[in-house]
């Protein structure tokens, strides 16, 4: 278990830093605790919502939204299980980078 959590740990924080460093903000802020299982980003200047999916799906990467207060605001990339997988973060986060 210890180590499945610190895979979870290690492929949240190369996730964050990665979106960071692309100018994305993340939600909540960096400082807050988060869940080492998903992130949330905000939606980059510029898109809305439905734009960024389409972009990011146009490249096979299929992220998921938001709801309520944060519906269009937020984007998710989940990173729990066999996605907990540095590789698969980083073709991911690929896309992102390319989709700006």
């Amino acid at each position: 278990m210890t180590n499945s959590f610190d895979r979870h740990a290690r492929v949240a924080a190369h996730c964050r830093q990665r979106l960071a460093g692309m100018g994305i903000d993340l939600f909540p802020a960096a400082d807050a605790v988060s869940s080492p299982t998903v992130t949330a980003a905000k939606i980059p200047n510029g898109f809305t919502w439905a734009q960024w999916d389409q972009r990011l799906r146009a490249d096979g990467l299929v992220v998921a939204g938001s709801y309520g207060p944060l519906a269009d605001k937020v984007f998710r990339l989940g990173h729990m299980g066999s996605q907990a997988d540095m590789a698969l973060v980083d073709r991911a986060l690929d896309v992102v980078a390319g989709a700006l």
